[in-house]
């Protein structure tokens, strides 16, 4: 892997000191340091997608720097795309390098060490700050970029592609997914005018110092649709209520409400419906979680971070779909 990094950055940088880093499920993330000809060093963050596997959907590391370079002039902070390398594809896998950014990548609700939390206030700054990023993002001019000619995702083909994911799923952490698709499908809202959607925008793909974002990471499932998506995965992603593996509980989110004013304050579009848009992100979490642990059983030494799941959190955030 070393030579595969050493040979995009070609010879006019050396790669030193690379470690796997925790975490990704779709790509290897590992972080270098890079030498430069004038003596300097500086820390980058590798990307590869895994061996043996057709680098498509998620794992296509080079269709995550294409939206980071596209966001390069626009306020949303990414990290920079420093180089990448196509390779020959599945035996020796596309790589992309980037800067690394500073700050910390806490999830409040669901991170492991009550230690490493901020405090509340800290907590409802960041939050407040990611909807305002969110806001920036979904009015980049994605037409007049390289995104131009990337497709549109409806919502129904955001609820079929979820549903197909559970086709593969084992039967026991996929009961009630078919009703809760169908529930999704009868009260699916119209379509709005698509933006740029992350697809995981939650504060635990953000750098953060202090109340401020730094960066914002993991581009794995961006797409161009409705808003509205991203802003129902991180209304879930900010309330113990609506995500059942969250450790914690009061840790100083801003109420559902005051999320959806602060949105429409920074120049957000429309908010209705927000309900329906929680439910799908639980119906999506499901999902992810069920092929998690589909993965995860057929390994000898099973993940303790996500045995934990097994089979209750598919089940019980299909539960509160149900409420939709």
């Amino acid at each position: 892997m070393h030579e595969r990094v050493q040979r995009a950055a070609g010879a006019a940088a050396r790669v030193d000191g690379v470690v796997r880093m925790h975490g990704g499920a779709s790509s290897l993330t590992y972080a270098a340091q890079l030498a430069l000809s004038d003596q300097t060093s500086t820390p980058v963050v590798v990307k590869i997608a895994p061996p043996g596997l057709p680098p498509t959907r998620n794992r296509d590391v080079l269709r995550q720097g294409r939206v980071m370079r596209a966001l390069e002039s626009s306020p949303v902070p990414t990290p920079a795309v420093l180089f990448e390398d196509a390779g020959t594809p599945p035996d020796e896998p596309p790589v992309l390098v980037v800067t690394k950014e500073s700050g910390e990548c806490i999830e409040p609700l669901t991170h492991g060490a009550a230690d490493d939390v901020p405090s509340q206030r800290i907590v409802r700054q960041r939050t407040l700050a990611a909807i305002e990023l969110l806001a920036q993002m979904h009015e980049f001019p994605w037409k007049r970029s390289a995104l131009g000619s990337e497709p549109v995702q409806t919502l129904a083909a955001e609820v079929n592609r979820w549903r197909a994911l559970f086709a593969t799923a084992p039967p026991d952490l996929a009961h009630g997914s078919v009703e809760v698709a169908d529930r999704l499908l009868d009260q699916m809202p119209a379509d709005i005018e698509p933006t740029l959607v992350h697809g995981d925008f939650r504060l635990g793909n953000m750098l953060c110092e202090g109340g401020r974002v730094t960066a914002l990471l993991d581009w794995e499932t961006w797409t161009i649709g409705d808003p509205r998506i991203d802003l129902g995965w991180l209304l879930m992603s900010s309330d113990a209520s609506q995500q059942p593996h969250s450790v914690r509980e009061d840790v100083g989110m801003p109420s559902r409400t005051e999320m959806l004013r602060h949105y429409a304050a920074c120049g957000g579009g429309v908010t209705d419906h927000a309900g329906w848009f929680v439910a799908l992100s639980q119906f999506k979490a499901a999902a992810m979680t069920a092929l998690i642990l589909k993965h995860d059983r057929r390994k000898v030494e099973r993940d303790p971070f996500v045995a934990w799941w097994d089979p209750q959190i598919p089940l019980d955030f299909l539960k509160l779909a149900q409420d939709l």
